[in-house]
């Protein structure tokens, strides 16, 4: 939870809305807001049918009484007590939530401003969970009238509007302010009340035009609860977010990278390497290292493991951490990518055993800048704790990690049937001598994966060079992978599912910047 993990709550979902066409289920009534009554009869009817996650064919009804919400909740009305009931005719929908359609105001509008067109709600029927009060008076807000140009849209209000909304957008103070008032006033405190408004105000920005009135003076608050991790001005929190957040252990991860891992021989001997092939791998993995040493030093990230796991162990300087770790995420794709089409333009084809002799030979070029940097060390007698900037770098052959299985499993690999932990390491009486080499000349390399579609723009190939540090521009990728761990044996790492290549557009790198000003602008107010 000290980094924004999420608390799972066993009877709970997380579901899409949807109406009652049938009328059945009973509706909201003004009558009961702000009664301490707890009568069931009164309540708002809606119908839940889940699949058992472990059998998809089981299905549970839930009933009894429960709460409903949406994401986010910052007033107390916006949190809605309800009955959920068992209708047979309502029976062939699972998996959504059914709101009635009877009813003087709509349930869903309740829920800070929800609707039916996709929104998502969290329906939770724990007993111990259910708030005291079952009625809270939901929020009455004027609906904001959007602005009527009276004519047709010109690109001159796009522009303008673009303007006019990074000046104005406060959604971020606003937030931060009423979860620091909340826990120290309260949240039916009047200034708790009134940030509750101007944040469905700042919400509806977009749509409606009117941007909320963000008053620094009168809502910035002077204190913060410790939880929110300010630098000065804190107190602690007695209240719930205040006790879970001390009651989670901090685990101090602090991962020391290493030359000493041995290498597979089973790659390493594969192949006879010609000279020519060692130059070529020598000099790609030199142009890997200074893309991958230049988005070390732009995200500030101290090891090629962070890199390449996707999760940076510091904090951003700018922005959250969220932010960080997407934005490392599709860099090194990006670059992975890039390098991987590079490896294939040299290979000359798109598979077959060029591909796997050159990809082995960047696993011995990396193995032999590995074995160079220990026993330069060891000659000048320094212990074995290094710097990771003095480190060499060895991800470079593993962004090829199932053609590193597919050599180290030689004659046994099947791509149907092959997982990568199942490439274990053979004994030591095994690996004595050099394994025969298999013929792979009317062979491709059997990828078992599926490719996944990227969503960002495609650039031709030749507008892709790269010949130093300068190309080497950071293109916004869209992350498909899931996060890996640096190893140097085919058994330890994980799956891998590929996509296509993608390099965004410079525009894409343009509105980057100005995501990165929005926050910085946004974060200039927030200690």
């Amino acid at each position: 939870m000290k980094e924004k993990c999420r608390i799972q709550i066993e009877k709970s979902a997380f579901v899409m809305g949807c109406v009652d066409e049938t009328g059945t289920l009973r509706g909201h009534s003004i009558q009961t807001e702000g009664s301490r009554g707890k009568n069931k009869a009164v309540l708002p009817q809606i119908f839940l049918q889940m699949s058992d996650r472990k059998y998809g064919n089981k299905t549970t009804i839930i009933q009894g009484v429960c709460f409903i919400g949406r994401n986010p909740s910052l007033h107390a009305g916006d949190i809605r007590v309800v009955e959920a009931v068992d209708t047979p005719c309502l029976r062939h929908l699972k998996d959504v939530v059914v709101f009635p359609s009877k009813g003087d105001r709509s349930l869903p509008s309740i829920l800070s401003g929800g609707d039916l067109d996709g929104d998502e709600y969290f329906v939770i029927w724990d007993s111990t969970l259910v708030p005291k009060i079952w009625n809270s008076p939901p929020m009455h807000s004027t609906p904001v009238t959007p602005q009527d140009l009276e004519r047709g849209v010109e690109v001159d209000d796009l522009r303008n509007f673009a303007v006019k909304y990074m000046k104005n957008d406060c959604l971020g103070f606003v937030a931060v302010a009423h979860l620091a008032h909340a826990d120290a006033l309260g949240l039916n405190h009047p200034i708790c009340l009134q940030l509750a408004k101007l944040h469905s105000q700042a919400v509806d920005y977009l749509k409606t035009g009117v941007p909320a009135e963000w008053n620094r003076a009168r809502y910035q608050p002077s204190k913060w609860p410790h939880f929110m991790q300010r630098n000065s001005c804190t107190y602690p929190s007695h209240k719930a977010l205040g006790k879970l957040y001390n009651r989670v252990a901090e685990e101090n991860f602090d991962y020391v990278p290493s030359c000493e891992d041995e290498f597979d021989s089973r790659i390493t001997q594969r192949f006879d390497f010609t000279d020519e092939i060692l130059a070529s791998a020598r000099n790609l993995k030199q142009q890997y290292d200074v893309a991958v040493r230049r988005l070390l030093k732009q995200f500030r990230v101290a090891t090629e493991f962070e890199l390449y796991s996707g999760w940076a162990m510091s904090k951003p300087a700018v922005g959250s951490d969220y932010k960080l770790q997407e934005d490392l995420g599709q860099q090194f794709d990006t670059v992975k990518q890039r390098f991987r089409e590079m490896c294939i333009q040299e290979a000359g084809i798109a598979g077959g055993s060029k591909l796997e002799e050159l990809v082995a030979a960047i696993y011995k070029v990396t193995e032999d800048e590995a074995k160079d940097f220990l026993a330069e060390a060891e000659a000048e007698g320094e212990a074995l704790e290094y710097s990771p900037k003095a480190m060499p770098l060895i991800s470079f052959p593993w962004i090829f990690h199932w053609v590193l299985v597919k050599i180290a499993m030689g004659h046994s690999y099947q791509p149907s049937k092959t997982s990568l932990a199942a490439a274990t390491r053979p004994t030591p009486m095994a690996t004595a001598a050099p394994p025969q080499q298999e013929d792979h000349t009317s062979q491709g390399i059997d990828t078992p994966f599926v490719e996944e579609p990227r969503r960002s723009i495609e650039v031709p190939k030749e507008a892709v060079k790269v010949d130093g540090e300068a190309d080497l521009i950071d293109f916004d990728a869209i992350r498909t992978e899931p996060a890996t761990t640096r190893c140097n044996t085919p058994e330890e790492s994980t799956e891998y599912t590929p996509s296509r290549s993608a390099v965004s557009s410079r525009i894409e790198g343009i509105e980057s910047k100005v995501n990165q000003l929005l926050r910085l602008y946004e974060d200039s107010d927030g200690d």
